[in-house]
């Protein structure tokens, strides 16, 4: 189930306005909507989160849906609907401002699903690029990062990142800096010192894995005139 808070999807926190107030004996921080935290367990210095909402049922049906993304503008929610490995497909809708503000009602993606699965949209902070994972054919293998551009109103048709990118085994979980240079990614690919046969290249409709389960680590590779480099591993961050 996807949920937000004051309109703002995947949990968006209120910085407190120092909004400060003594009732009684008592001392409480407010935002002065729905946050009341006792001073006792207030930490004003990071965030406090206004209690989750769950979006309205043409978002949240009986479905499964997960990995929600907001555009950088906060004008258009992606998601991901149905289980992974049973066709799952990505979806979006639009915010909708006026006397009922909400959301849309979601439409998948029929330009970039296929009969496989598309997960983890992502979009590029111009919002002219969509990055998904995907296991459908014509990848190198296992789950790949495909990227699709935007022609007008309509998605073009998704190309596989390729092999500076992808391997035969699985990526997944990309994340792009806001300056689009710059992609993070998530693989279960054998590390320098391990052979192929020790890094099996499963996956089992969850990120659960059937077989020999191998760790995932995490990836970055730069971009140069929308070229990428050879993702390499960082080392600091995995274990």
């Amino acid at each position: 189930m996807l949920m937000c808070a004051a309109g703002a999807v995947v949990l968006a926190g209120v910085i407190l306005a120092a909004v400060q107030y003594r009732r009684g004996l008592h001392t409480y921080y407010d935002d002065g909507q729905s946050i009341q935290v006792h001073q006792d367990e207030a930490k004003p210095r990071t965030i406090l989160w206004q209690p989750p909402v769950a979006l309205d049922a043409d978002i949240n049906t009986n479905a499964d849906e997960y990995e929600p993304r907001l555009s950088a503008d906060g004008s258009v929610l992606m998601f991901v609907r149905g289980k992974a490995g049973e066709n799952a497909d990505i979806y979006a809708c639009r915010r909708v401002f006026g006397v009922a503000p909400g959301w849309s009602s979601p439409e998948p993606l029929t330009a970039i699903n296929s009969q496989d699965d598309e997960l983890g949209p992502t979009l590029s902070g111009d919002g002219q690029l969509l990055y998904f994972y995907s296991n459908r054919s014509g990848g190198a293998g296992g789950h790949d990062i495909w990227i699709a551009h935007r022609d007008g109103e309509q998605w073009g048709q998704p190309v596989n990142a390729g092999p500076a990118i992808n391997s035969p085994f699985n990526e997944y979980g990309v994340a792009i800096n806001s300056s689009g240079d710059r992609l993070c990614f998530a693989s279960n690919r054998p590390r320098s010192n391990e052979t192929a046969a020790e890094a099996a290249p499963t996956w089992s409709a969850t990120l659960r894995e059937n077989g020999q389960r191998h760790d995932y680590d995490l990836y970055v590779s730069d971009f140069a005139n929308g070229v990428p480099a050879v993702a390499t591993a960082l080392a600091r961050l995995n274990t």
